[in-house]
């Protein structure tokens, strides 16, 4: 997706704002195909798919302070893993204050749950998920992993 295609988000702080303005000019070519997993926008996945077969799928949540950001910050990683034949599958999410903890939480939740039912069709391995983030992201995906 393009970001002017989201719905607003709170303003990002003067000090946030180099990092975003940094890691969008550094994917700005690389796109993944973009998957709904919700009814809003911003349950979005971009997959990015290796050129040859994959096995493990790593999943990024990107970070925001829990109410800024993009499932596009995390593009510019997608070579490094497409590169070794890992899916890499960025996660968006609902964000504060519109929508309030856990929300963004099961949003991520749902988006693991999407990707364990559905990745085989990208040739990927549901038993080898991997998960990490960046900052909120990076909450966000520890406390993935003490969930039931």
């Amino acid at each position: 997706m393009q970001l002017n295609e989201y719905p607003a988000q709170d303003p990002i702080s003067e000090f946030a704002r180099p990092y975003a303005e940094k890691v969008m000019q550094l994917g700005a070519n690389i796109k993944g195909e973009d998957v709904l997993y919700g009814a809003n926008p911003y349950q979005s996945l971009g997959i990015h798919k290796p050129l040859k077969g994959c096995g493990a799928v790593f999943m990024f949540i990107h970070g925001g302070g829990w109410t800024n950001g993009y499932k596009e910050w995390n593009n510019f990683m997608a070579p490094a893993f497409v590169n070794n034949d890992i899916l890499f599958v960025t996660v968006g999410y609902r964000l504060a204050p519109m929508y309030l903890f856990p929300e963004g939480f099961n949003d991520c939740a749902n988006a693991v749950t999407w990707v364990y039912n559905n990745i085989t069709k990208y040739d990927a391995d549901p038993n080898q998920i991997f998960l990490g983030g960046h900052s909120a992201g990076g909450h966000y995906a520890s406390l993935l992993t003490v969930r039931d």
